[in-house]
Formats: C-alpha cells, sequence, structure tokens
C-alpha cells in the first residue's frame, strides 16, 4: 500500500477551478493509476492525499493540479497497527442512511447530530471504538452526471479512536468508511498517541 500527498498549485486559477469540480480530481487521480488501482482520496483545501494498492503510475497527471506529489509506503503504518492502539484521526465521509418507507432510497445525513450519530454507528464495523469525536466541517456536491444532478452531503470527522480489532482497522485505512469514495470520501487517516 502507498500513501500520495499532492500539494496542489492554488494560486493559478485554472487549479482553483478543477480542485472545485468533483468529476475532474475524479478524472486526474484515476488517470494517475492503473485502472485496477483501488484507492482512497480526500481533498483538503491545496492538500489531496491518495492511499493506493498500487504506486502511481502516470504521476505526471498530477502535474495537472500544479503541485508536488509525494508517494511514500503505507506498509509500516499498517504493521504497527495493534489491538489498543489510540490514534488521532481525520474522516471525510458521505453519511447515509436507506429509507424503507420511500423505496430503499438512500438519503444523505445534514444534520451534525445525525452524522456523529453515524460514525459511531459505524465504529465497531470497523474495528475501533470512539473516544472522542466530533464534525469540524460540512460540505455538499452538487454536480451533474448523465444528466443528473448529484448531491452528497460530506462531513470532515476528528477525533481520538481506540482499535479493537486490528485486522478491521487496517480493512478500514485500506477501504474505506462509507459511500461516495469515487468523489473523495471515506479516506480514514491517523496519527498514533504514543504512551
Amino acid at each position: 500500500m502507498y500513501i500520495s500527498q499532492i500539494l496542489a498549485n492554488d494560486t493559478i486559477r485554472e487549479v482553483q477551478r478543477k480542485l472545485y469540480s468533483p468529476e475532474t480530481v475524479h478524472a486526474i487521480i484515476a488517470g494517475a493509476f492503473e485502472t485496477s488501482a483501488k484507492k482512497l482520496y480526500r481533498v483538503s483545501d491545496s492538500k489531496i492525499l491518495v492511499v493506493s494498492d498500487q504506486q502511481p503510475s502516470n504521476p505526471e497527471k498530477f502535474e495537472q493540479l500544479g503541485g508536488v506529489v509525494v508517494t511514500k509506503s503505507y506498509n509500516a503504518l499498517l504493521a504497527g497497527v495493534c489491538t489498543g492502539a489510540k490514534y488521532r484521526f481525520t474522516l471525510k465521509a458521505s453519511p447515509t442512511k436507506r429509507d424503507k418507507s420511500k423505496g430503499n432510497r438512500i438519503f444523505g445525513h445534514v444534520t451534525t447530530e445525525q452524522q456523529e450519530e453515524w460514525l459511531c454507528g459505524k465504529a465497531e464495523a470497523n474495528g475501533f471504538k470512539l473516544l472522542s469525536n466530533r464534525v469540524v466541517k460540512r460540505d455538499t456536491l452538487d454536480f451533474k452526471k448523465q444528466g443528473n444532478t448529484i448531491t452528497i452531503a460530506l462531513a470532515t470527522f476528528d477525533g481520538v479512536l481506540e482499535v479493537v480489532d486490528a485486522v478491521g482497522f487496517r480493512e478500514a485505512l485500506t477501504r474505506g468508511i462509507g459511500r461516495s469514495k469515487a468523489y473523495g470520501a471515506g479516506l480514514l487517516t491517523v496519527g498514533k498517541i504514543d504512551g
């Protein structure tokens, strides 16, 4: 596994336009990898993080963002995961619910309380328990896809967690949490707390 950090040059107007287009960012990241590569990414202002099972095969695609790219192995972090370890975390996710009374349609959680409850509900299934958790940013992506308007409610969470299942937690770090991964949701990143 690998993690790449792209520091986009958002002083360039064309780069700003690309960063605000979920479809464009998705296309740039997809183009930088072999078709078979599995990847998650998160855009935070002018920084993009990408976790992938392959190194970028066409890193020059990132030049469209006019920035600097650094790729390194993610395996040391994954190997260090153990039950009981505590981490500070950041997760940008698309909290959703399925409404059976409305034909099993999927709706985004829109309040902070709903979004925080959603993450509490995802914790155990992803190998961790939350010690603290707060929504630090909320966004909505609106864009057209095949003539339809797509709206995705996003929440960025920060907090502290404790690993309760190392295998499940590694999967969360490499496969992501929740929906809308193609549009920059689902990537969980962590920093270990010593002691």
